[in-house]
């Protein structure tokens, strides 16, 4: 707790124009099979870490915090900071990767590029330093669903960040329609990136078919020319229900596909409400409908990555326990590696 204060201290403590240089760290090497970790804090029993450590997983994308704009204070601020135990428990059988998530507006308020960079570098390094694991990574990652508008400033908000981490390697997350979309998206001034081939359509639509994946969608989007960094590739291993009530979105509800007992399966991936009930905090009445979103076949999606020139590894978003099992994530590896 007393790290975590002093997170928020070094973050929030307290200008010159972004350059316009674009300073490149050398660009790794392929690193591996690997999962991500989308939590507020890290646990890990014996069965869960035995299960991570022996199914041929060699990197862990650590989210370390959020950043969102706070109006009200008119600046930059935390949301969800990370709450590690003293030693992770993995010792250096994974690497890690530190990642930091930023809301997109955040680069539409006219924020000091410069400013933000600092302050995330000072917090990564702060949450970092007391565990080995975390300050000996060569690499970070920023999440960001950057668009036309908030480029500019998102990308020389990455130029600053860079510079200011000359010894590091800065990986972006790349969006399928960013991918595709290259001319008004632009290409950020990073080595690499990971390419984000999962939360395909807007979840709260109800003529969506699939929120998270679809794979006539992603076969579109891969026909764009091959990316001029190199990128890994993320595959979803989550689901969740959709709600609506007629066409208004209710909420993020349970799998249906676990819930027979008070749904009934209406169409390929679309079912009923029979009574009235609560999912994950969400009020459901009798006649309203959910839909099941969620991976399709991930052999597929493997197979059309393998053809990407620019593709090195495949990673997987995110990591339970059982996960791995449940997707047979270690075969779907030695098929993208083979």
């Amino acid at each position: 707790m007393r790290l975590f204060l002093l997170v928020l201290v070094l973050l929030f403590g307290g200008c010159s124009e972004p350059s316009s240089l674009t300073f490149f760290a050398p660009a790794a090497a392929p690193n591996g099979p690997g999962i991500y970790y989308w939590k507020t804090s890290w646990k890990l029993n014996e069965r869960a870490k035995a299960e991570l450590l022996n199914s041929g997983t060699k990197q862990l994308f650590l989210r370390l915090f959020d950043i969102d704009y706070d109006f009200n204070r008119k600046q930059a601020r935390p949301k969800g900071l990370l709450q590690l135990p003293d030693s992770l428990g993995i010792g250096k059988k994974l690497a890690v990767v530190p990642v930091v998530f930023i809301v997109e507006r955040v680069f539409r308020q006219g924020v000091d590029v410069e400013d933000l960079a600092e302050r995330i570098s000072r917090t990564v390094s702060g949450i970092s330093a007391g565990h080995p694991e975390l300050s000996t990574a060569t690499r970070w990652q920023i999440d960001c669903d950057w668009t036309p508008t908030s480029r500019d400033s998102y990308f020389a908000f990455l130029e600053a960040l860079q510079k200011q981490n000359p010894a590091l390697t800065l990986s972006v997350t790349v969006r399928l329609h960013q991918y595709r979309e290259r001319t008004k998206n632009g290409i950020p001034p990073v080595p690499e990136g990971l390419l984000m081939c999962y939360n395909m359509e807007p979840v709260n639509e109800a003529r969506t078919k699939n929120a998270i994946y679809r794979e006539d969608l992603l076969r579109g989007y891969l026909k764009a020319p091959p990316y001029p960094i190199p990128l890994d590739a993320g595959l979803p291993v989550f689901r969740w229900g959709a709600a609506f009530r007629d066409d208004r979105f209710l909420g993020i509800v349970d799998d249906p596909e676990g819930s027979a007992d008070v749904l009934r399966k209406v169409a390929p991936g679309r079912f009923l409400v029979l009574r009235d009930t609560t999912q994950a905090t969400t009020f459901l009445r009798a006649g309203d409908n959910i839909r099941h979103d969620g991976p399709g076949d991930l052999k597929t999606a493997v197979a059309l990555l393998k053809q990407k020139s620019e593709v090195r590894d495949l990673l997987f978003f995110d990591w339970r326990e059982g996960v791995l099992e449940e997707y047979h994530v270690g075969e779907i590896w030695k098929e993208f590696y083979r």
